[in-house]
């Protein structure tokens, strides 16, 4: 009878509605991916890239060895707000561009499901507090930027309910296992064609700056099809480390 008591003390609570009915309708089809794939279930490793020109989020899973990524699936970015370029300020519906990592799962928010990323790091701030120097006024970055459901956007990447919930599912693993998930947001794919028509939609130099940053990060991906090491930095673009595909 101690035991029976012990046990039921020690189980884990039950998991939130919202995630037990997205396994309930997905994990099945989610299995039957990564089998596909040649991965185990659930993968190891995600990286989530979206461009939001083309307005579409993809899904990207490992094994977390250090092998190449595997392209698991793709989804439109159904709600968005703002237009091409960074999020400076609080307020400004601009979805942001860089390179972020998740930093909580949230079981049940108003987008339905959500993972929240890093907005703002320094690169973030500096164009925040260099739009404030050129206005002379204070300027914050605000927050709460998310990856979630309901395609009603007012700054973040949204998506429809049934994709956050297979995305949610998938980054569960990871994170539990305090395996970093990156979510890159660029503002379009970064071909050399594509890349100069976006530059022609630049409004500043800060802006320019920023997406040529972004480029070693793309290729780099290409390349390798493995997550790049970048970092924000204080100048508002970001650094980008040389890695070389296996």
């Amino acid at each position: 009878m101690l035991a029976l008591c012990a046990l039921l003390l020690t189980a884990a609570p039950p998991e939130p509605e919202r995630v037990a009915g997205a396994r309930l309708a997905h994990e099945a089809s989610l299995v039957e991916r990564a089998a596909a794939l040649g991965l185990a279930w659930p993968p190891r490793e995600l990286y989530l890239r979206a461009f939001k020109h083309e307005r579409v989020l993809e899904v990207w899973a490992g094994d977390g060895a250090g092998r190449p990524l595997v392209l698991f699936e793709e989804h439109p970015i159904c709600g968005e707000s703002g237009s091409i370029g960074p999020k400076v300020e609080r307020g400004d519906l601009q979805i942001p561009e860089g390179l972020y990592l998740v930093t909580r799962l949230h079981p049940d928010s108003q987008g339905w499901l959500s993972l929240r990323m890093s907005y703002p790091n320094a690169a973030d701030r500096a164009r925040a507090a260099a739009r404030a120097k050129e206005e002379r006024r204070r300027v914050s970055p605000g927050g709460d930027i998310l990856v979630h459901g309901t395609c009603i956007s007012i700054g973040c990447i949204a998506i429809d309910n049934a994709p956050i919930e297979r995305v949610y599912l998938l980054a569960q693993e990871p994170v539990a296992r305090g395996r970093a998930v990156r979510v890159d947001v660029f503002p379009g794919r970064m071909e050399p064609e594509r890349l100069d028509a976006l530059l022609e939609q630049a409004t500043d130099v800060g802006t320019v700056r920023l997406w040529r940053s972004l480029v070693p990060a793309y290729f780099a991906f290409e390349r390798t099809r493995r997550v790049p090491s970048g970092w924000p930095r204080g100048d508002g673009t970001y650094g980008v480390a040389a890695r070389r595909a296996r």
